[in-house]
């Protein structure tokens, strides 16, 4: 994957540029370079700067995710792919008008992200302990021991051991809860980036004026999805420590 940097100095025509600058600098007149560099440096920054090559840096940057997550997040990411096209394809007046819907979007995309990659760890612990522990037929074989000892000392060892598996039990349904919520928590999002590029392809349609009327009802929705997974992550943070 190339960087935004090398594929604008290594676009053929801002080359090209940069070479006849060179070029007609060192045998025709000298001036001609400054002017060619300061043409070149306008090409270059307008490729460079191009929203859509940082969006697809963007998105090829973005590593793989464990396959629980993945799936819902591709659902979150084809709707902010989805907004990008519409509004690319619109009148630039409007493409002005809702580019702060379209940095929302992005924000929140990128938020949906990084949660998914901090639950990465957990679950993978919550599948390697659930393909290779059995709480409840461990709790039940010490249960057996426990009233099998002969003597008191045995019976604490065991029963030491069963509070150890139940508070290990315990924390294992605390992270299922916890994974289950942060399923549900990216489709709340990927329902709600739906929803409103249904309405901005709606609002596309009127004047500027009323674009900028109606686009703070657009943004809500964003912008609390946003705040709610801000504040998941502080509870999850927290719940883990």
């Amino acid at each position: 994957m190339r960087s935004p940097f090398k594929v604008a100095f290594l676009n053929p025509l801002n080359l090209a540029i940069f070479i006849l600058s060179i070029t007609f600098g060192l045998c025709a007149a000298w001036w001609l370079f400054p002017v060619g560099l300061i043409l070149w440096s306008l090409m270059f920054l307008r490729v460079y700067h191009d929203p859509a090559l940082r969006l697809d840096q963007t998105i090829q940057s973005r590593s793989p995710l464990v396959q629980r997550f993945q799936k819902p997040f591709d659902r979150i990411q084809r709707g902010q792919i989805s907004l990008f096209n519409n509004l690319r394809s619109a009148r630039p007046e409007v493409r002005q008008s809702m580019q702060p819907l379209q940095d929302a979007v992005n924000t929140l995309t990128d938020q949906a992200y990084n949660l998914c990659l901090r639950m990465t760890a957990l679950q993978n612990y919550y599948l390697v302990t659930k393909n290779n522990r059995d709480f409840e037929g461990e709790s039940f074989v010490l249960k057996v021991k426990i009233d099998n000892a002969t003597d008191e000392g045995t019976r604490k060892d065991y029963g030491e051991s069963k509070r150890v598996l139940q508070e290990q039990a315990n924390n294992f349904h605390q992270i299922t809860i916890l994974l289950d919520r942060v399923e549900a928590q990216l489709s709340s999002v990927s329902s709600t980036i739906d929803m409103v590029l249904v309405d901005a392809i709606r609002l596309q349609a009127l004047q500027p004026e009323d674009i900028d009327k109606g686009l703070p009802a657009l943004l809500q929705p964003i912008q609390a999805q946003s705040e709610q997974l801000s504040r998941f992550e502080k509870e999850a943070a927290s719940s883990n420590t």
